[in-house]
């Protein structure tokens, strides 16, 4: 029955006993829920005296499948319902930095942003070596919020990757004046951003990031 089974099952694990020969097999045993982790599935397997006695050849492979299915379930029950509430804490504390770009001008959400990042973060827009602070984040929005009082920075897409966050984004706005030297006479744009912000400690610790400001000025030029 199914206890004498178990107690084979048991007495493999803790006698070490094992399949005399295996053919493509790789069999872990995890003493502590007693299972089986089988890898690489062959019919042609010749199992030990005390396993072929509580297991005929023919009911070899449903065993088998079925310890490969209960074993996955549990170590995915396992990995990822603790991480998951950390996930969607993530994802607001992300999610802040963008409501900053799109109130650009508000020192309530400036405050947001700086209590969500790290003292030391940076931003990195390129290959030069420097990165901006979050000080002159800040002092740079506030320029924007003077020159595209519209500015609107929406998530389109975020992607959760270990301890990282990709975002794609659209901003949106209408410069009042000369935008990088351009001066759009009143038109506006619609460019995507691609950021990628590793987090630390549950706050965010550098934000690369890449936006097409030359589409942008294609754009307020009327091309």
């Amino acid at each position: 029955g199914g206890k004498a089974k178990r107690a084979v099952v048991d007495g493999f694990c803790k006698d070490g006993q094992g399949p005399q020969i295996v053919n493509h097999y790789s069999i872990f045993c995890i003493s502590d829920v007693r299972l089986f982790w089988l890898l690489r599935y062959s019919r042609f397997v010749y199992f030990h005296p005390a396993w072929r006695q509580a297991y005929p050849f023919k009911d070899n492979r449903r065993f088998i499948e079925m310890r490969v299915l209960k074993a996955g379930l549990v170590l995915a029950l396992m990995a990822y319902p603790l991480s998951a509430p950390a996930f969607a804490d993530d994802r607001a504390t992300v999610q802040s930095f963008y409501d900053f770009l799109s109130n650009a001008g508000s020192k309530q959400h400036a405050q947001k942003f700086n209590s969500n990042v790290t003292k030391d973060w940076k931003s990195i827009g390129d290959y030069s070596g420097k990165a901006k602070a979050a000080g002159a984040f800040i002092g740079q929005l506030g320029f924007f919020a003077k020159l595209i009082p519209n500015l609107k920075w929406n998530v389109e897409e975020m992607i959760v990757a270990g301890d990282k966050i990709i975002v794609r984004g659209k901003a949106t706005g209408t410069p009042k004046g000369p935008l990088f030297g351009v001066d759009g006479k009143g038109r506006s744009f619609t460019i995507m951003s691609i950021d990628i912000h590793t987090l630390k400690g549950g706050k965010i610790a550098t934000s690369y990031h890449v936006e097409d400001w030359a589409g942008a000025l294609r754009q307020l030029k009327g091309q």
